[in-house]
């Protein structure tokens, strides 16, 4: 009977190791990390992960010595370590090599391995963990973090920009890079930077099409492996040897800004996948970079053409003939150009062309121009030749005088031109898209001015009413925070025109709303910065007709929002006047009397000519508001990025990331939340955070609110 039990308890044992051995081998099999055993320099077992990741099938694998599918660099290195670990000495346990899979691709793996007994012989065993991708996208975050940091530094935004495309040239290993923008002049595309890998001085190009201006119409990726094959590609980007481009588009806010253009002349399939995704991480972090500076620069341009606009007004409204005025506003023009020569041209009274009415500095007395300066006047817009020695219909006697490049603005009054301001250089491509826009700008303001400055009787009738205007917009343009001189502001208009209530409102048209913010005076009170549907208020026919909205008697008219509240409040009367910039409503002016007619002509003359003047400084401030805003966003993006890239444990980082959010959000406190073992509500607290002095809401509080950040 003893013996009985024993065979029995064998048998049990033998069929327990026989499942247990099964269970292994199942677990082995199946695991996604490869994993192989070696014995001398044969591999003797490996799995269905090995085998996938030398991309071979089982049928085919047959005897397999160690070095095979090992890159040649690496073979030998790994061969020796296999045997030494086998007879035992110490050799390093974990360690990485190349992969050469059967199709040639090369993977990179990270190789644990330790000795064991295998059918009586000294064997290893190892575990091949593939980090190709964990590695490619380690050195993307790092040149990732590079070009934040980069863009971030302090520099000008050309070095910043100059930098970011040197190092998209290095991770690239391409010949060259560029950055084109739209070309308003010559259409197409246009460079702002250029870096090349022989650091030669790359040639200023203009009007470019082709494969960069399709990626930067269509919004997409456009690559290009086999350039020189290509029935499509640029005979002067083949000149340079260029065997793969790639064009990748540079967006901010959903719109393509420009364009980042990277050739290769070392291989006609450079640009592979992982290299094209990489490459797109880049340009889609350029984009609000080069939004913010396309403000800023906005900004600049804006202040430019206030201050000369100011001058130019300042030498209108002093005393003295109207010639010597019209002299010192050519001369202002012509320091602001930075040229040498400037004249302001009007029809000739007897013939077809242009004679000089004010020439300054070397403008020769020329009768009869035409050509460039006499298409501008019948055109009524601006022509530019930035090699006018060239241009088809120069005239010689302007060429005889040096100019390379001349710049033919009408001026308008009324939507008439009655002049053209010629301005001329002596360098060719002076006129660069930024000055050419600045130029038409002030031009453009010359019209009313010049006509103003005739008027010279109703000029001295209303000096005091200039001064004062002129005050109000010096007011507002000296500072880009306007919210803090609104009190100065009403108190000087009050000094033109009489009013019991004044409000001014931000108008998006897109949007159909306003935003009041400022009143002042009797009446109802407001909710500055609260956004209201133009629709049935008063703000809705202003945008409507996009004409000033006068009003004597709102009780004869007919009833809209908000009208009762004002005529309960003894308010009779308003006029509201838009600001307008660049053809677009951008916000009103709103004031109301006491009396009925509180407002008639001249007040009406006054506010729209203040309104003109101010509403730039109006624009002016939204935009440096949002600029301001998209700097706070760079800000806090790079300050977390910073956070992660840095070392530390995962509890200390995400730490940081929610003091980080706490700062932004300027929020009393900060709790971040993941779902409930039962999955209802949020009940585990990973991080809980409270600005100084706060307290926290209790965890019960939060354990029904249905969002993964509660902020107070």
């Amino acid at each position: 009977m003893a013996e009985t039990r024993t065979r029995a308890q064998l048998i049990e044992e033998v069929n327990s190791l026989r499942q247990t051995e099964e269970s292994y081998r199942a677990v082995v099999e199946n695991s996604l990390d490869a994993m192989t055993i070696i014995v001398g320099t044969e591999r003797v077992f490996v799995n269905n992960a090995f085998l996938k990741l030398v991309g071979v099938e089982k049928s085919e694998i047959g005897n397999i010595s160690v070095g095979r599918f090992i890159a040649p660099e690496d073979r030998d290195q790994v061969i020796q370590r296999t045997l030494a670990r086998q007879r035992g000495e110490p050799v390093e346990d974990v360690f990485e090599y190349q992969v050469l899979r059967s199709d040639g691709q090369r993977r990179t793996v990270q190789a644990s391995a330790v000795a064991i007994d295998y059918q009586n012989q000294p064997a290893s065993m190892a575990i091949l963990r593939d980090v190709t991708d964990y590695k490619r996208a380690q050195a993307e975050l790092e040149v990732l973090f590079r070009i934040s940091s980069i863009l971030s530094g302090s520099g000008t935004f050309e070095d910043k920009l100059n930098n970011v495309m040197e190092e998209l040239a290095r991770v690239s290993e391409a010949a060259w890079a560029s950055i084109f923008v739209q070309d308003d002049q010559a259409g197409g595309l246009r460079t702002i930077v250029e870096v090349r890998k022989d650091g030669s001085a790359p040639p200023t190009r203009r009007g470019i099409r082709g494969f960069a201006l399709t990626a930067y119409e269509k919004g997409q990726v456009v690559v290009v492996n086999e350039y020189q094959s290509n029935p499509n590609a640029d005979r002067s980007v083949k000149e340079s040897e260029a065997k793969s481009t790639i064009s990748l588009p540079i967006k901010a806010g959903g719109t393509t800004v420009a364009v980042a253009y990277v050739c290769s002349n070392e291989d006609a399939n450079h640009f592979n996948p992982d290299r094209t995704r990489l490459l797109t991480a880049i340009a889609d972090g350029l984009g609000d970079f080069l939004e913010s500076a396309r403000l800023q620069g906005q900004l600049l341009q804006r202040s430019e053409e206030l201050e000369a606009l100011f001058k130019i007004s300042g030498i209108l409204a002093e005393p003295g003939a109207h010639e010597d005025k019209l002299n010192g506003v050519m001369q202002e023009l012509a320091r602001i150009a930075e040229v040498y020569w400037v004249s302001l041209l009007v029809p000739d009274p007897t013939e077809r062309g242009l004679s000089p009415l004010v020439r300054v500095a070397d403008a020769p007395a020329l009768r009869l121009v035409h050509g460039l300066s006499l298409a501008a006047f019948e055109k009524g817009q601006a022509m530019v030749a930035n090699d006018y020695q060239s241009y088809p219909d120069a005239d010689p006697r302007v060429i005889a005088r040096g100019a390379k490049s001349l710049l033919s603005l009408p001026i308008k009054v009324s939507e008439e031109t009655f002049g053209v301001a010629a301005i001329v250089s002596d360098e060719p491509d002076h006129f660069n898209p930024e000055r050419v826009r600045l130029l038409t700008a002030i031009v453009n303001g010359l019209g009313p001015i010049l006509e103003k400055a005739k008027l010279s009787e109703e000029l001295h009738a209303r000096t005091e009413e200039m001064a004062a205007v002129d005050e109000i917009a010096r007011i507002l343009t000296s500072t880009l925070e306007i919210d803090q001189v609104y009190d100065r502001f009403t108190s000087e208009v009050k000094k033109l025109v009489d009013f019991d209530r004044i409000g001014i409102s931000l108008i998006d048209q897109h949007a159909g709303t306003s935003i009041i913010k400022f009143t002042s005076g009797i009446g109802p009170s407001s909710d500055i910065g609260t956004p209201r549907i133009l629709h049935n208020i008063r703000l809705g026919g202003l945008v409507a007709s996009g004409k000033t909205v006068v009003v004597d008697d709102l009780e004869a008219e007919p009833e809209l929002s908000l009208d009762r509240q004002y005529i309960e409040a003894g308010l009779s009367s308003l006029i509201i006047v838009p600001l307008v910039s660049h053809a677009q409503i951008i916000g009103a002016i709103d004031l109301r009397g006491r009396r009925t007619g509180s407002f008639g002509k001249r007040e009406q003359m006054i506010l729209e000519r203040l309104a003109n003047q101010i509403a730039p400084a109006f624009e002016n401030s939204q935009l440096y508001e949002t600029s301001r805003k998209r700097r706070a966003e760079l800000e806090a993006l790079f300050n977390i990025s910073t956070i992660f890239a840095a070392p530390g444990t995962h509890e200390d980082k995400l730490n940081g990331v929610m003091q980080e959010l706490l700062r932004v959000a300027d929020a009393d406190w900060m709790k971040l939340l993941v779902p409930g073992l039962n999955g209802k509500g949020l009940a585990t607290f990973l991080v809980s955070l409270a600005a100084g002095g706060k307290d926290l809401p209790s965890d019960t509080e939060l354990q029904q609110r249905p969002t993964a950040f509660a902020m107070g």
